[in-house]
């Protein structure tokens, strides 16, 4: 992985295929739970900028009552608890198998809660099956990152604060074993196997609550969309960085989340206009 934004060559995407529908990515967000409804909702709507051909968005019954989606692509499956409990892995794993959920990248964790033992119980479902995930706040604890799965397939994307309580001398989790995109206040870390290879951050970063979702949305959208995870952590700064560039061209004050994603959604559409 290169450390330089300026290596990246949207000139990949061009030897993608896509000729049916699906070729272009499906991607299953997990999330919400009591008190907590709009970091799915945000990494969503993040995720479907990309233009990937279907996002599942897997939510709590009750709130699915709460809020309207924004995009036709964005499919909203209930789930029976507010939290992971075993019968929510049971139903995802029954919708799998079903085929009723047909998604090449699962992104678990924004927002909801539940046992650590289903979570660790839900990621390795996932990792047998072959699927590759975006683990989220809400998913990131040791019992899950000791898990034995395969973390090549795998992003996590904790913020500051996880970081720090994760990886520390106590704990003794080896960050060597993981690809991780750290979500800053102002910007994006990006470690790999144990040493951090690029960071990108701007003045016109907001901080307010959700830009990680957003962050995390985009990174999952990608990795469906790419089927690559490299690419889709270069590809997910590069977009971050020129969406904060575009919103300090007038100027930073008052940049809510949901003017950052659609700027964003402008910068994806121009710069995979010249990809094809």
């Amino acid at each position: 992985m290169s450390s330089g934004l300026s290596d990246v060559s949207l000139d990949i995407l061009k030897k993608l295929d896509y000729n049916e529908f699906g070729d272009r990515g499906r991607l299953a967000i997990v999330g919400g739970g009591y008190l907590s409804y709009n970091p799915p909702i945000i990494a969503a709507s993040s995720a479907s900028r990309i233009g990937i051909d279907s996002i599942y968005l897997l939510v709590p019954e009750k709130l699915t009552r709460l809020r309207c989606i924004d995009s036709l692509t964005i499919s909203v499956i209930p789930l029976p608890d507010f939290k992971i409990t075993q019968g929510v892995v049971q139903r995802i794993e029954k919708l799998i198998d079903r085929r009723r959920i047909r998604a090449d990248i699962f992104h678990l964790g924004p927002g909801f809660t539940g046992q650590r033992g289903y979570i660790v119980e839900l990621v390795n479902s996932l990792d047998g099956r072959g699927i590759g995930m975006v683990l989220d706040s809400g998913s990131l604890y040791p019992e899950v990152l000791n898990s034995d799965v395969n973390w090549d397939n795998i992003v996590i994307t904790p913020h500051e604060g996880e970081f720090r309580m994760l990886f520390n001398e106590e704990l003794g989790i080896d960050l060597s074993r993981y690809i991780v995109v750290l979500k800053r206040l102002r910007g994006v870390s990006i470690y790999l196997r144990g040493s951090e290879v690029s960071s990108v951050s701007h003045e016109c970063w907001p901080t307010r609550y959700g830009m990680g979702y957003v962050v995390s949305g985009v990174l999952s959208g990608l990795y469906a969309y790419t089927r690559d995870i490299n690419l889709s952590i270069l590809l997910t700064q590069e977009l971050l960085l020129k969406t904060c560039e575009k919103i300090s061209e007038n100027g930073c004050f008052h940049v809510t989340v949901d003017d950052f994603i659609e700027v964003l959604g402008l910068i994806i559409r121009g710069l995979f206009s010249t990809s094809h």
